[in-house]
């Protein structure tokens, strides 16, 4: 729901005080706050992931370093 078309139907809810445009006002919040929630979880599971590669990565190349230098002795 583009914000103009929830502030219309807020806007005409106010006029109207009818249950059925309150519903649909209500309605047409809910899937927006659902949407944001639900982006919100992949953008933080994503992010979650992309640090714990990056820490994988350091650590794999702080063992090989660590290796490399027993190797040399």
């Amino acid at each position: 729901m583009p914000k103009r078309e929830g502030n219309k139907a807020f806007r005409k809810y106010q006029i109207l005080k009818s249950p059925a445009s309150l519903e649909y006002y209500q309605k047409l919040r809910n899937d927006v706050i659902s949407a944001i929630r639900r982006e919100k979880a992949a953008y933080l599971s994503f992010n979650e992931q992309l640090n714990s590669n990056k820490h994988l990565w350091k650590a794999s190349l702080f063992n090989f370093r660590e290796s490399k230098e027993i190797f040399r002795t």
